[in-house]
């Protein structure tokens, strides 16, 4: 089951707002529940950036560590890392709790990355990972001890449209008002592509 054209939908601000709105809830929600208080918010950019400062200022959090990720679609090195994350002037513990935040999370490659990043920074630290859309093939990723997200997307088509629909998941392709519609169906075709390359590469 493939993505055509005509399943992407462009995102209002008012929709994305009702959607971030939900997100926070979610995070709230998954702190009171574990008794967690955020110390960090490490957002993942570039439109993790958006996600990541809404959730920094409602959970009153001054410490923000920026990450950035690009993924390449070259299946020798599919994630190039922009920068190595930064270093604060008064380091947090060990035991830090982090809030890493992405706005759309298909694959989940770059979040696994970012992680492991934070991991090895702060070994003991508690990572929850908050994404406004994550993909219904993702249940858990490496390194995150808590996943959560606003809404499920079916974008990876790991279920079929009938069976998505069933349990409430939209099949359209979200695009954010920020983001250019042409770019954006580019960068699934190229995902597209490496996916089909890493099934073929398996049956050989």
């Amino acid at each position: 089951m493939t993505i055509n054209r005509s399943d992407l939908r462009m995102l209002s601000y008012t929709e994305f707002g009702c959607l971030l709105d939900a997100l926070t809830a979610n995070v709230l929600s998954a702190c009171t529940e574990r008794q967690l208080c955020i110390d960090v918010v490490a957002p993942i950019l570039r439109s993790g950036g958006i996600t990541g400062c809404h959730l920094a200022s409602k959970l009153g959090v001054n410490a923000i560590m920026p990450l950035q990720y690009k993924h390449t679609y070259d299946p020798a090195r599919p994630i190039h890392r922009q920068f190595s994350p930064p270093t604060f002037t008064a380091e947090p513990q060990d035991s830090v709790v982090v809030l890493m935040a992405d706005t759309n999370t298909v694959t989940g490659e770059v979040a696994r990355h970012a992680a492991r990043d934070l991991r090895m920074k702060w070994p003991a630290s508690t990572i929850l990972f908050a994404s406004v859309i994550v993909d219904l093939s993702i249940e858990q990723l490496p390194d995150v001890d808590v996943l959560i997200s606003a809404q499920r997307s079916n974008e990876r088509r790991s279920v079929s449209a009938e069976s998505a629909t069933r349990i409430g998941v939209s099949n359209e392709v979200l695009i954010f008002p920020w983001e250019d519609t042409e770019e954006q169906w580019l960068e699934i075709q190229a995902a597209a592509a490496e996916d089909n390359y890493r099934k073929a590469s398996t049956r050989f």
